[in-house]
């Protein structure tokens, strides 16, 4: 888990990987967004609180709920 104390508030990252999934959550405090990067392969599933994503977009503050679903160990 890592945190950083910004200008405008707490940044908050945590993240689990058990070999086929991995869980990250993101907090980011209010006029603060960002660039999520997410470390997919060809064919894995990545989706942001159930919703499909691409595996980099802009974020903006809030609270968001990332998985990769590894389909395919490179």
């Amino acid at each position: 888990k890592a945190t950083h104390d910004s200008p405008r508030g707490p940044i908050v990252s945590h993240w689990k990987n058990d070999g086929k999934r991995i869980d990250w959550h993101v907090e980011l405090p209010p006029n603060v967004n960002a660039t999520a990067r997410l470390p997919a392969h060809p064919g894995d599933e990545i989706s942001e609180s159930g919703k499909k994503v691409p595996p980099m977009l802009d974020i903006d503050s809030g609270v968001y709920d990332f998985a990769i679903v590894r389909r395919n160990k490179p």
